[in-house]
């Protein structure tokens, strides 16, 4: 997966903390979802879904704890993680609109 400190429009105040936010990012990805013998994604429930909540409120304490925040709107806005309707990895800053970044395709949406 992408390196946090390569998203565009992303700012680490503490970038010492990068790989950890980044360990951290493919931990929430590797358990978002499984696929199944035909390739349909099969979501996760009980336990699994939990560590998938813990893993990204991790994700998302380690972003602020780096000083992570959105530099593209008028003044920075904390980032956090969360998982889109389609079930994919979402960064999500606090902007209005906010801006986002898709974790698995790398890119801003």
């Amino acid at each position: 997966m992408t390196e946090i400190v390569r998203f565009s429009g992303i700012n680490l105040k503490h970038p010492g903390l990068a790989a950890l936010i980044d360990s951290s990012l493919d931990l929430a990805h590797s358990l978002q979802q499984k696929t199944g013998g035909g390739g349909q994604i099969v979501l996760q429930v009980g336990a699994s879904r939990l560590a998938l909540m813990a893993a990204m409120s991790a994700s998302s304490a380690l972003l602020a704890l780096a000083g992570g925040t959105c530099n593209l709107g008028n003044k920075p806005a904390d980032i956090g993680v969360t998982v889109d309707d389609s079930g994919d990895l979402i960064l999500r800053c606090g902007h209005s609109p906010p801006h986002e970044w898709s974790y698995e395709r790398g890119k801003k949406l």
